[in-house]
């Protein structure tokens, strides 16, 4: 245990150091934030948390760009650091993830039963409701247009919903198979066209 002196001497020295150290406006203004959060409460950090999402999808035309621009550049400048990071972490972890997963699997069973194709779809769409900040009824009506089925193909159910990468826009419900379409052309009109150009060709280069 420290004595009094002890204790004394430490904190002139670190009245010292801070007189010191000299803070740029942009580590002030970080330091007043990280203590902001710091002595709010869990109820306080839900409220402000839900606050910045619902900013987030008021302003997503324009913030969403902008975050992938900044993650992008991070990534690219800091990417040997960032995958060094992440395999040595892998590596720690790895036996430790399979024993809590074995002993978890062991200890609730019931959770891993198969679950059905109805109930999968269901949560499948509670994701999709969350992720894009549809509520419950615009979901349904979604899924709900054109009989339930693919925007495009209109041939299988839609489980998946399109939306602009660009500007985070909902588009339409599709299947599976036209989502990745879409994704595969680079939501590209003019390589779709291209694409659908070249299968109508009666011509073969092989025969």
């Amino acid at each position: 245990m420290k004595t009094p002196e002890q204790i004394e001497h430490r904190r002139q020295y670190m009245r010292e150091f801070g007189k010191r150290r000299v803070l740029t406006p942009e580590q002030k203004e970080r330091k007043k934030i990280t203590e902001r959060i710091r002595l709010s409460t869990p109820e306080q950090r839900e409220i402000r948390n839900g606050d910045a999402r619902r900013h987030y999808w008021r302003h997503v035309e324009r913030l969403r760009p902008e975050r992938r621009e900044y993650q992008r550049g991070r990534y690219v400048k800091n990417k040997a650091e960032i995958l060094e990071r992440n395999k040595a972490y892998k590596q720690k972890y790895r036996e430790e993830w399979a024993m809590y997963d074995s002993l978890f699997r062991m200890a609730f069973p019931e959770k891993f039963k198969p679950i059905s194709w109805e109930k999968r779809h269901e949560y499948r769409r509670a994701q999709f409701a969350r992720k894009f900040g549809l509520t419950i009824a615009e979901r349904d009506a979604l899924f709900a247009a054109n009989d339930g089925l693919c925007h495009i193909c209109s041939k299988v159910p839609s489980i998946a919903i399109d939306h602009c990468h660009d500007t985070g826009r909902v588009r339409g419900a599709l299947c599976q198979n036209c989502n990745f379409m879409l994704g595969h052309g680079k939501d590209d009109p003019e390589i779709l066209l291209a694409a659908a150009d070249y299968l109508r060709r009666e011509t073969c280069v092989i025969s």
